[in-house]
């Protein structure tokens, strides 16, 4: 695994969980929510190093997790979603997508 993984967050508000949802788009099932989009963060980095010291338990290799063709698909529409509602945080889908 490298020394300092990277990986895309996603931070959106989700008006069903009357909540910020963060999510790990590399980390299949990794995301957490909370009442502010730093709550999320902060709370989505712990889910993260959860994630991760439960795969190294498991034995997974962890050397490269890429995006799958149908996450890079979401996240590409996600971000055209948002640009129709240019008020609803956009910017970390955009930087999520120009740092790829």
């Amino acid at each position: 695994m490298k020394a300092d993984p990277r990986y895309s967050i996603f931070i959106y508000w989700s008006a069903d969980d009357q909540a910020f949802i963060a999510e790990v788009p590399e980390l299949p099932g990794c995301a957490a929510d909370g009442e502010t989009y730093e709550l999320a963060l902060a709370n989505v980095k712990t889910a993260v190093q959860e994630w991760i010291a439960t795969a190294q338990a498991l034995g997974r290799d962890l050397s490269e997790v890429p995006l799958t063709a149908a996450q890079q698909t979401e996240l590409e529409r996600r971000w055209l979603a948002f640009q129709q509602k240019p008020d609803e945080g956009e910017d970390d889908v955009k930087r999520e997508l120009e740092e790829r």
